[in-house]
């Protein structure tokens, strides 16, 4: 990784804070991580992600009942809003619905 790029804005879920970041490698690949860091242990983490569909990954992290949230953006289609239902458990990240860009009129 040459180096990462972190969101100005982060959610606080389980006692940690939760930032999106893009780490570009040397092969100028773009990867969407979420990093956390820990306020009692102090430690930097990553949050594992489910697949999203290709090239898509979590471009905005909110608090959604208490849980970790994500949304995912389309370019022409939407936005996917996510969930991880149980904290720290990839498998549990559950699509809650895809929230559909209206459809505009062009002139």
């Amino acid at each position: 990784m040459d180096w990462m790029h972190f969101s100005s804005s982060s959610v606080f879920v389980k006692g940690k804070f939760h930032w999106t970041a893009n780490t570009h490698d040397y092969n100028e690949c773009e990867v969407g991580e979420i990093i956390s860091f820990g306020l009692a242990d102090e430690n930097v983490g990553k949050v594992e992600q489910p697949y999203y569909g290709e090239g898509k990954s979590i471009s905005e992290l909110g608090v959604l009942g208490g849980d970790l949230g994500g949304f995912s953006h389309h370019l022409t289609i939407g936005v996917d809003v996510w969930i991880m239902k149980e904290y720290g458990v990839k498998e549990s990240w559950t699509k809650m619905c895809t929230i559909e860009y209206p459809k505009l009129k062009r002139y």
